[in-house]
């Protein structure tokens, strides 16, 4: 893994400073909404933190290049074919955002040898941070408190958690035939991955959504940092390499 851990502290100060300026306008009820060509959301937060975390992440780790999804597409495209690469949702839950639930994240991850070997998840509505990956293992920090290493659970919880903005047909079928006697929690964001890692639930599957690799790329590395996995339906990898820059369907789960 690129030199993370060495440059931690700094990374932690660049989050920091996104998630101010993200709370700024959260608090102050400021927020200009915009519909990108997707038919998604966008605000001045979404560009704001993208200058931010894209900045910090280029001067921190000059040698690799930073796919965001307020960058180019085209030049995204590019990028993801390379061996090594950032991929930064600025603003993960831009609904949730607007929606004042608390739900949204800032998640950047570091994609090296074909899967996530870093990730970091902040939700500055929660004042809490997700880090780790495969490598250093994955740690959880509440505001000015010491990081705490967290792992999956090892037992069943009969505990799967569905996004809250789109818990779609083929999700909630495919949680109807896997994990029949479970309860269902809706969590927005990449959150739902960092609550399996810390023990909190037991899979979180998603078919047919809309995802991008930047949806899911941060919560991958923390899970499985924490021990748990990340896989499509039938255990094959994610493919971060995909021109779509999609995601496809996946599960993420405690237990690999």
């Amino acid at each position: 893994m690129a030199n993370v851990q060495e440059q931690l502290g700094e990374l932690l100060d660049v989050f920091q400073e996104a998630d101010k300026a993200v709370m700024d306008v959260y608090d102050n009820h400021s927020a200009i909404v915009e519909i990108k060509a997707d038919n998604t959301p966008v605000t001045q937060v979404d560009i704001a933190s993208h200058h931010i975390v894209t900045g910090g992440l280029l001067r921190l780790f000059p040698d690799i290049p930073v796919v965001s999804e307020e960058g180019d597409k085209d030049t995204n495209v590019q990028t993801v074919q390379g061996e090594r690469f950032w991929l930064v949702d600025p603003l993960d839950g831009t609904k949730e955002f607007l929606a004042r639930t608390g739900h949204f994240t800032i998640c950047a991850a570091l994609i090296e040898s074909d899967r996530p070997s870093f990730g970091i998840i902040s939700a500055p509505a929660l004042g809490v941070t997700y880090y780790g990956g495969l490598e250093m293992g994955s740690y959880k920090k509440i505001q000015n408190q010491e990081a705490q290493h967290i792992r999956v659970s090892t037992q069943k919880l009969g505990v799967v958690l569905g996004s809250r903005s789109d818990l779609n047909e083929p999700t909630s079928t495919y949680i109807a035939e896997h994990f029949e006697s479970s309860k269902i929690v809706q969590v927005g964001s990449q959150l739902k991955l960092p609550e399996i890692a810390e023990g909190l639930a037991d899979a979180y599957p998603r078919i047919d959504g809309p995802l991008h690799l930047w949806d899911l790329a941060a919560g991958q590395a923390i899970l499985e940092g924490a021990g748990g996995a990340v896989t499509k339906p039938d255990g094959s990898p994610i493919n971060y390499h995909a021109e779509t820059l999609k995601v496809g369907d996946f599960v993420a789960k405690s237990l690999a």
